[in-house]
């Protein structure tokens, strides 16, 4: 059975409680089968390393996401609680050292965030919008220096679990959660 089924299924479930599941992306049950088996294997067959990507604030890191277009070039999206922002995290080296930037900081936003990159300078991402309750994008040609955002759906309360991913750079797919 693909996700398209089991999205339908949930949202005739959800339709009764007024709650909507809205699916831009279509991924077939077999590989999220094989990317979660491929996760296991990792996981259990290297040690893993830490490092501080971005210590300021009190609140700083919930709801990440994380993108690599190889071993070198990392790319995190994730929300700033303190000051409400969307921020990017880069790293050139594999993750030894990060460069830190606010993609948006109007308002509160940030939240429910999901990251892809086609190649070095090609980031997208996804994120709610808690100020004026909605789902917003953000993208990047020159390898997150600078960002264009704009509103995807701002219709009640949606933008919440918020998932992208991109074939190429004029191919994007985004995935939401529509709560009322």
């Amino acid at each position: 059975m693909s996700c398209s089924k089991v999205a339908l299924i949930y949202d005739a479930h959800q339709l009764k409680r007024r709650r909507r599941f809205r699916l831009a992306a279509v991924l077939t049950a077999i590989s999220l089968l094989a990317a979660l088996f491929a996760l296991y294997q990792v996981a259990f067959a290297y040690t893993w390393s830490t490092s501080t990507v971005d210590g300021t604030g009190t609140n700083v890191g919930p709801y990440t996401s994380i993108a690599a277009v190889d071993a070198s070039n990392l790319f995190i999206s994730y929300y700033d609680g303190t000051n409400g922002d969307l921020k990017f995290a880069r790293s050139t080296n594999g993750g030894s050292t990060w460069s830190t930037s606010i993609v948006d900081g109007t308002g509160m936003v940030g939240q429910y965030t999901s990251i892809a990159a086609v190649d070095a300078s090609t980031i997208f991402i996804s994120y709610h919008d808690y100020s004026n309750i909605g789902l917003k994008f953000a993208k990047s040609t020159n390898g997150g220096t600078s960002w264009s955002t704009s509103i995807v759906d701002h219709s009640d309360m949606v933008g919440l679990y918020t998932s992208i991913a991109a074939v190429d750079a004029s191919t994007i797919f985004i995935s939401y959660h529509d709560y009322l």
